[in-house]
């Protein structure tokens, strides 16, 4: 189990915390999406930006609700 599937479950139990995006510059037409849809709006706010090799750019951002860790 895994990508869109595990990570929209993990956004609606509001058990992800932080999302890591890693934005290549590459065009490559249709595709899926990053999340599957998700039931409500999903809040976020940006920690970081970084721009890394090969105009590759690194985008962490916290999500707001989470839960804390036990």
């Amino acid at each position: 189990m895994g990508g869109a599937k595990l990570a929209t479950g993990l956004l609606e139990a509001g058990l992800l915390d932080e999302v890591l995006l890693f934005v290549h510059p590459v065009i490559l037409g249709g595709g899926r999406p990053l999340f599957d849809r998700v039931g409500s709006r999903v809040e976020c706010d940006l920690v970081e930006h970084e721009a890394l090799d090969d105009g590759v750019t690194l985008q962490r951002y916290s999500v707001r609700g989470a839960r804390p860790a036990a």
